[in-house]
């Protein structure tokens, strides 16, 4: 099993962008938002290969990902796609959490059966994220831009069963991503380890839901209190810290009566 402190995190952009704007700058917003994922350590980032319906505006990843690596320094960056009359339905159903651990076996099967093998420090795992400070909050922002969206997820599945949810409500009582708190990140992530049985890493599906600096602010909670909690980063800054919170009146007695023999001493007084 891959260790978990080995778990990585990055960003998926499909890209997702309401045709209410100009393209350019939309664009060069998903640029920025590669820079700011750079900037705080991301790891990777995934550009899709979509062009459809007018929303989604990348019909070359490889033109953006060049223009991204002028731009960044050390996340890594490739070409991701997920076109649907190329895929099986329950890549993209509904289900899609209750079948990752047969989809893992199913391909294992299937890679057997050519003579390979697959190893989970290449499996990725892709879901959409808001991070803020409080659930009530995370969802203010996300309402901002979720109609919009929500109305393109329609035109693609008249019938339901979208790509995501076909509502907000739907996407929370499912659990199909995260609108919360850090904590509720980091309760996502424990679900979907124990669901696998390990990934590395955890790409973020960038939506134009929230606006760009509550999008941007999202992507730094996540990276400054999520990461650091489920791979255990800080695990020897809480035993240390916890340890001398259980020797405080120890050391506390030991420093008063040290204290006090170095001033007895000074003034020449015997100790009592």
């Amino acid at each position: 099993m891959i260790a978990r402190e080995a778990v990585r995190a990055g960003i998926f952009i499909p890209p997702h962008h309401p045709n209410d704007e100009d393209p350019t700058l939309a664009i060069q917003r998903d640029l920025e938002l590669v820079e700011w994922y750079d900037r705080l350590g991301y790891d990777e980032a995934w550009i899709g290969e979509h062009h459809s319906g007018g929303f989604e505006i990348t019909a070359s990843p490889e033109i953006f990902i060049a223009a991204a690596a002028e731009r960044t320094k050390r996340i890594r960056l490739g070409t991701g796609v997920v076109s649907l009359p190329y895929h099986h339905p329950l890549i993209v159903s509904p289900a899609g959490y209750d079948a990752l651990d047969t989809n893992w076996e199913a391909a294992n099967k299937a890679a057997a059966a050519h003579g390979r093998t697959l190893d989970r420090r290449d499996l990725r795992l892709v879901a959409p994220f808001h991070i803020a400070e409080t659930r009530e909050r995370a969802l203010e922002n996300v309402r901002w831009g979720w109609e919009k969206h929500a109305h393109y997820n329609r035109i693609l599945a008249p019938m339901g069963g979208g790509l995501i949810a076909s509502s907000l409500e739907e996407l929370m009582e499912r659990k199909s991503g995260v609108i919360g708190t850090p904590d509720d990140a980091v309760a996502f992530l424990e679900r979907y380890w124990q669901k696998t049985g390990g990934f590395s890493c955890i790409l973020h599906l960038a939506i134009n839901w929230p606006r760009f600096e509550d999008a941007k602010r999202s992507a730094e909670l996540f990276m400054r209190y999520v990461m650091p909690k489920f791979t255990g980063r800080n695990a020897w800054r809480e035993a240390s810290y916890n340890w001398i919170a259980e020797h405080s009146e120890e050391f506390y007695g030991a420093r008063k009566a040290a204290a006090a023999q170095a001033i007895d001493q000074y003034l020449g007084r015997k100790p009592s």
